[in-house]
């Protein structure tokens, strides 16, 4: 059980980090909902993350960032350069909430 909940934790986190980087690129985007983020990033962690794995095969983590890139223009209504700089802004953000996740007792 503790582990569901630290996995529902860690998919809330990462809504949250999509929301957070959506509002820094636009901020008055009325497509910024937790729904949103929710449903977006279980299809990103869902369809893109295992294709990642195959580093190895360069076709494979280009294919990979494009769903990521289209998954965020078809939810938030951006554009493409707009979708970028959301990538971007949420790796940062996602970066420091990763280090704060593994620095806390109790969670992988």
């Amino acid at each position: 059980m503790h582990f569901i909940a630290w996995l529902m934790m860690k998919w809330i986190a990462a809504a949250l980090v999509l929301m957070a980087a959506v509002a820094i690129v636009a901020p008055s985007n009325p497509r910024n909902t937790l729904t949103r983020g929710l449903v977006s990033s279980a299809v990103i962690a869902l369809i893109a993350t295992p294709l990642a794995h195959l580093w190895w095969i360069l076709f494979i983590p280009l294919f990979a960032s494009m769903i990521v890139w289209f998954a965020v223009i078809g939810s938030y209504g951006l554009g493409f350069f707009r979708a970028i700089a959301v990538g971007i802004i949420g790796s940062v953000i996602g970066y420091g909430v990763d280090l704060l996740m593994h620095n806390y007792r109790g969670f992988p």
